[in-house]
This record gives structure tokens, C-alpha cells and sequence, in this order.
């Protein structure tokens, strides 16, 4: 499990439930510290995902990191959907087969993954299946002192081809020098405007310090 909540897999249950459901109606992103109110821990699986593209640190996935298990942990909105297909390295398995479209005005938010101050970034696999000047908005997802959800700045992934291809590092920034504790659960937000729509797979994490 790539979070484990006092031991018990049901409260694992209930954290993704309360994570995905209130990432919902989030606050404006702001500077809020991050909180666990879950007391949630890491545990990676590593792997070296992107060794292919020069890049030889270790990653871990994000729960249902792929979408093999239809949506699940995942929350979509608007015309987001699991379909037919994969990235075609498939880093996460030579038998998977599905990914994520998220066509105009639709977004996705991941099950959530505990991290602590060692996972710097995260990246995944994009392909842009309409205009080239379509942006992919990427969000990252907290608890903050006070039990809301908000997020950080956005950051806009665009591409010149329609071609699946990595994406190159994206931030997470959570963890500070007023941070007060040691890990938290966070999750992952990809949105489309109305002129956007992408196709998205295989979302990892790196922990940087694990990997050295």
C-alpha cells in the first residue's frame, strides 16, 4: 500500500474518500502549511521509470497511478473518462492498456499518496489530442493547518506535438521551514480548459532522498 493510516487499511479507505471528495470545493491557492490529520506514512515502491529519457532516479507511483483499475481512488469530473490505450513505454507494466482522456472542461484529481519533505517532484506521461496551444492546468492538493483542502499554484503544461511523451519535473512544494510535520497525503490535479483536451498515464512521484 503506498499509504498506510495507523495500520488500518479502512481509515486508508477514508483518507482517499475525504481527500478526493473535498479537493472538490478547494480554496484559492495561498501559502497555508500542510497538515496530516490522518497521520498517514510513506511507503515507495521504487523503480527507475524514466531511465529511458536520462533520468536515473527512483520514482513511485501514485495509487491506480496507471488507471488498470478503471477510476478507482481517482475522482473525474466533466467528460474525464479511462480508455483503451497506453503511454507506449508502459513504465508501469508491459500488460497495461488504459489511460485517462480529459477532453475540453474535465479534470482528474489522483488518490491521494503520503509523501514526506524527500519527494520534490512528481511527473507523469501527456498527450495532447487537440489544438497545440491547449493547456493542461497541474495542481497539487493538501490538507492545510485548519482540515481544508486547497493548492498550489498551477502550473501550465503545453507541448508541441500530439504525441505521448513525458513530461519533464513538476514542483511539489508543499514542505517548508515552518512545516510541522513529518509526512502528509497529497494528491494531484490535472484540469483542461475549454480550448484543451489531453490524454494523461502513469503518474509518479521521486523521492529524491531515498534514491541516493
Amino acid at each position: 500500500m503506498p499509504i498506510i493510516i495507523s495500520g488500518r487499511r479502512k481509515r486508508s479507505r477514508l483518507l482517499a474518500a475525504t481527500l478526493g471528495a473535498a479537493a472538490l470545493i478547494v480554496t484559492p491557492a495561498h501559502a497555508a502549511a500542510i497538515a496530516n490529520p490522518y497521520n498517514c506514512a510513506p511507503q515507495p515502491t521504487l523503480t527507475q521509470s524514466f531511465s529511458t529519457w536520462n533520468d536515473a532516479n527512483l520514482y513511485t507511483p501514485v495509487p491506480n497511478a496507471g488507471l488498470e483499475n478503471a477510476a478507482t481512488g481517482w475522482i473525474l469530473t466533466g467528460s474525464a473518462r479511462v480508455i483503451a490505450g497506453n503511454e507506449p513505454w508502459k513504465v508501469g507494466g508491459a500488460a497495461d492498456n488504459s489511460a485517462l482522456a480529459l477532453p475540453a472542461n474535465s479534470s482528474a484529481i489522483t488518490a491521494p499518496l503520503c509523501i514526506d519533505e524527500t519527494y520534490p517532484h512528481f511527473r507523469l506521461f501527456a498527450r495532447n489530442t487537440g489544438s497545440l496551444k491547449g493547456v493542461l492546468k497541474i495542481e497539487v492538493l493538501y490538507f492545510d493547518a485548519k482540515g481544508n483542502i486547497t493548492n498550489t499554484k498551477p502550473v501550465d503544461y503545453t507541448t508541441a506535438t500530439n504525441a505521448w511523451q513525458p513530461t519533464g519535473m513538476v514542483g511539489i512544494d508543499v514542505f517548508t521551514s515552518k512545516t510541522t510535520v513529518a509526512a502528509a497525503p497529497v494528491a494531484f490535479r490535472f484540469t483542461t480548459g475549454k480550448d484543451a483536451s489531453y490524454q494523461i498515464d502513469d503518474v509518479y512521484v521521486d523521492p529524491w532522498a531515498r534514491a541516493r
